[in-house]
């Protein structure tokens, strides 16, 4: 399956990431079958990366230089060149192609889902309970606007999406509901790609640019805390499923340490992230069999898709394939059937990205084969 990479972005800015992503297969079949259309390289070659691929980014708010903080990795994993926003879902070089195609189908059609949700109403916040569909709902549409706003210079949708983001509340620990990290993707992935956006446009004062990291940042302490650090919480709803539940969690705080790499912590997120997605998505991953199938069927599967293919995307376009990551095995477990998996804590790897893998392409035909019908 070929999938080109500005139509996996498009589809993804509109998927609602604090769902099932099943409503997207329509979509996502028109996607491969014009696949000519977007007169873009496959996913692994995005226009104008080579030079990024060349060297490692570090994750500085504006793409500056710096160390990424890991001992003795400044030489590896540091550079001087700037990289500019955006950065996670599509890269700047992208502008022109994505404005002539969304004059045809099947991309005016997703332009006009964009636009549609663009445009819906803010959810009103509980400030006493920190609901993550609410602020997901609200970071989807903030993501949309900035998307907006980035590719027609619009500031009118700059102004909604600051609107959102004014809305997103810190407070994450006052959340009541159970099994809140399979639905921390919304509001995690989506406000951070609306950051992006906005840092690429005039539109994004320096002072709500700051006050959106921390609070991205600080929610996301707060999540990595709960549920990777403290052993009961993990051990409950990581360690014995190791499944969309582990996927998801792990690529909504992934993506918060790519976009935000001078934090404290970033490189500890990113490289708990990368650790967990090698495991369970890459070459001998151990949530895809070799055959491409995946024992908790397809629309989990998919569940679990939607923000795994947003990081990888932003991996692709931020990190070298050389980037060296620090392996973190807190959620590897000792019991059957995973015992045996050999990780080692704080080794080094680099990661290949699973979208350039014959495997991530099989579990995609697997999956539209079961899901379209006959």
């Amino acid at each position: 399956m070929k999938t080109q990479a500005i139509s996996v972005v498009l589809l993804m800015i509109m998927m609602p990431l604090t769902g099932c992503v099943s409503d997207g297969t329509d979509e996502l079949q028109k996607t491969e079958e014009t696949s000519e259309a977007d007169g873009a390289s496959e996913t692994n070659g995005v226009d104008g990366q080579e030079s990024i691929n060349e060297t490692n980014e570090t994750n500085g708010q504006g793409g500056t230089s710096g160390t990424d903080g890991a001992d003795g990795q400044d030489n590896q994993n540091g550079t001087d060149e700037f990289m500019e926003h955006p950065f996670l879902y599509l890269t700047a070089d992208r502008k022109s192609v994505i404005l002539e195609n969304i004059q045809n189908e099947p991309m005016a059609s997703i332009y006009a889902d964009i636009q549609e949700r663009a445009s819906a109403e803010l959810v009103d916040i509980d400030t006493d309970d920190w609901d993550a569909k609410d602020h997901g709902d609200n970071g989807e549409i903030a993501a949309m606007n900035a998307f907006l706003a980035w590719l027609n210079d619009d500031e009118e949708a700059a102004e909604r999406a600051l609107d959102a983001m004014d809305r997103l509340e810190s407070n994450w620990d006052d959340h009541s509901a159970w099994g809140i990290n399979i639905r921390m993707p919304g509001p995690l992935i989506h406000y951070t790609a609306a950051w992006d956006f906005l840092m690429a446009t005039n539109f994004l004062p320096e002072e709500d640019a700051i006050l959106l990291e921390n609070k991205l940042t600080d929610v996301t302490q707060q999540f990595y805390a709960e549920y990777v650090l403290d052993d009961s919480k993990r051990q409950l709803a990581l360690t014995v499923t190791q499944n969309n539940h582990p996927i998801r969690t792990a690529a909504a705080i992934g993506i918060v340490g790519l976009a935000f790499g001078d934090h404290p912590d970033a490189t500890t997120w990113l490289d708990w992230a990368v650790s967990e997605l090698d495991y369970l998505l890459g070459s001998d991953g151990k949530y895809i069999q070799p055959d491409g199938a995946v024992s908790e069927g397809p629309f989990y599967f998919n569940y679990g898709f939607a923000p795994a293919i947003a990081f990888f995307i932003a991996l692709e376009n931020r990190q070298s394939d050389l980037y060296v990551y620090s392996r973190n095995c807190i959620n590897r477990a000792e019991v059957d059937p995973w015992i045996g998996h050999d990780c080692v804590d704080d080794e080094e790897f680099t990661f290949s990205n699973p979208m350039q893998s014959s495997l991530f392409h099989s579990v995609m035909d697997w999956s539209l084969s079961l899901r379209l019908p006959n």
